[in-house]
């Protein structure tokens, strides 16, 4: 059965199935990363090892400064590792040119923070349509953005500043601009860090919802176990690296 926007679940905007289970969406191979404070160099990340397989939904669990949300960003192309590789939907990211990588982030992945980070002068339906302002797409954005602010139950709340809205109907507008470019890899870095626990629930109960409908590859990142262990799989970064959570 076709879902709201048309498509039927795992399948991708070009009609074509975003890929068999056994597939990797996310290969992360020897990563390191650190950062100089004054005379003082920190090592973050010390041969982080990663794989997720295409449509595998994995929660990510460390202590406060443990590199997670460095992790998740360095996956994004939002900044280079000092060594190692990041192979994401079939893209060798750390291998990509900086001009190129706002592409790839637009083609493949969705981002949903903590921070919610919508724009305060637009409104819900304006905020989800945000992302497709610089590009040529072959859909309609502002029908995509309504369809998919219908999914997350904010049908009647289009024309709502952000002020207007609480914070779990805020975190829905941020999911829902993350899915207007279709992507087929997710990365949530605490997304319900900020949220009261009935909050919490719902967009919980969202995010697992929306990655089967469409299909999506989950890295979600957070530092409660109660909710990681409602992913199919929990992998903990320390010391550097990730190693299974028992």
């Amino acid at each position: 059965m076709n879902d709201r926007t048309g498509l039927a679940p795992g399948v991708g905007r070009d009609g074509n199935p975003q890929g068999p289970a056994g597939e990797k969406a996310l290969v992360v191979e020897g990563l390191t990363k650190s950062y100089r404070i004054g005379d003082t160099q920190v090592d973050v990340l010390k041969g982080v090892d990663l794989v997720l397989e295409r449509g595998e939904k994995v929660a990510l669990v460390g202590h406060s400064g443990s590199g997670k949300s460095t992790l998740l960003s360095i996956i994004a192309g939002l900044q280079p590792p000092d060594e190692g590789r990041v192979s994401a939907a079939g893209v060798d990211v750390t291998a990509t040119r900086p001009a190129d990588l706002a592409r790839f982030r637009f083609q493949h992945v969705g981002f949903v923070f903590q921070q919610y980070h919508l724009i305060p002068t637009l409104t819900a339906l304006e905020n989800v349509m945000l992302p497709c302002v610089p590009w040529k797409v072959d859909y309609d954005p502002r029908e995509r953005a309504r369809e998919l602010l219908e999914l997350v139950g904010l049908g009647h709340r289009l024309n709502h500043l952000p002020a207007q809205l609480s914070g779990g109907e805020q975190q829905r507008v941020c999911i829902a601009r993350a899915l207007i470019n279709h992507p087929t890899l997710l990365l949530a870095d605490e997304p319900t860090g900020n949220l009261d626990e009935d909050s919490e629930r719902d967009v919980m109960r969202l995010i697992h919802d929306l990655a089967d409908r469409f299909g999506m590859t989950v890295l979600f990142v957070t530092h409660d176990l109660g909710l990681a262990r409602a992913f199919q799989r929990v992998v903990r970064l320390k010391g550097g690296v990730v190693v299974p959570e028992a």
